[in-house]
């Protein structure tokens, strides 16, 4: 029998690799719980802080260097209907990669 956990990552996993597909700009994308704990990762393994800080807002982070790559981590809180954080995504974009998203260099 499979714990919840594992039923999240089973879960989760294929829309999380969707969404890093979408876009090379994403290098990583974890997913973490209401306490900070990592229940999924796709992408690149990547020394996030650990743990995780209590993400109430969307924070943006770097750019900070990791494997010869220039790199902006975004962590967000992911919300329930009723505004409740039942989790966090800390996603990791190139910071080169998002200079034609954003239009500067």
């Amino acid at each position: 029998m499979r714990s919840p956990a594992d039923e999240f990552r089973q879960f989760a996993a294929p829309i999380l690799t969707d969404a890093l597909n979408q876009s090379k700009a994403i290098v990583s994308i974890a997913r973490h719980d209401d306490q900070g704990k990592r229940a999924v990762r796709v992408g690149l393994e990547i020394p996030f802080a650990d743990p995780l800080p209590t993400a109430e807002q969307t924070v943006v982070n770097g750019p900070v260097r990791f494997q010869g790559m220039t790199l902006v981590m975004v962590t967000s809180p992911i919300r329930d209907r009723a505004g409740k954080r039942v989790g966090i995504d800390v996603v990791a974009f190139q910071a080169n990669a998002l200079k034609h998203i954003t239009g500067r260099d």
